[in-house]
């Protein structure tokens, strides 16, 4: 059994939902796609040190377009905490990913097992490295990671749906 089965996700909207909860509710919203809405999903992660823990958050965004323009988005998180986190910029990244990754393939089976559809095609993962940044050398690994894994990779600075993980792990 994945750690994400037993994960508390949070939603301002929707308050504390189990993996199950949170998959009705995504189904719920892209419901509405078709009537005027479509919806883009990106799953990303990110971590800090915080009060002598490692925070890592990992978060499902669903941003709302109406006619092709942005109209917000919704999200979910999830928070852990470790006593030990990562010894390097390049080990950090890799687990944040392999945060991602974990989740947005356990998110993806239980939606497929719920309703019947594949949304992995969908799914975006937003990872917080960038082109211009220290983390640079390690986008052509994790690109590879998350590609061979079946999602579309995004890094900063399009990758802008980050920032709710960044945010919420401070």
């Amino acid at each position: 059994m994945s750690i994400w089965q037993e994960t508390e996700f949070k939603s301002q909207t929707y308050g504390d939902l189990s993996l199950e909860g949170m998959v009705g509710v995504v189904h719920w919203i892209l419901g509405r796609e078709g009537k005027g809405f479509s919806y883009e999903i990106a799953i990303g992660s990110d971590s800090q040190l915080r009060d002598g823990f490692f925070c890592l958050v990992t978060v499902l965004v669903l941003h709302r377009f109406w006619d092709g323009v942005g109209q917000g988005a919704l999200f979910f998180y999830s928070l852990f905490e470790y006593e030990k986190g990562p010894v390097s910029l390049r080990e950090k990244i890799f687990q944040e990913a392999g945060a991602s990754v974990t989740f947005a393939n356990c998110f993806c089976r239980k939606y497929e097992e719920q309703f019947g559809v594949d949304l992995c095609p969908r799914i975006e993962l937003q990872v917080d490295a960038g082109k211009n940044g220290d983390t640079r050398e390690v986008i052509p690994e994790v690109a590879r990671y998350v590609v061979e894994n079946g999602y579309e990779v995004v890094f900063k600075p399009e990758a802008e749906e980050i920032r709710v993980a960044d945010v919420l792990s401070k």
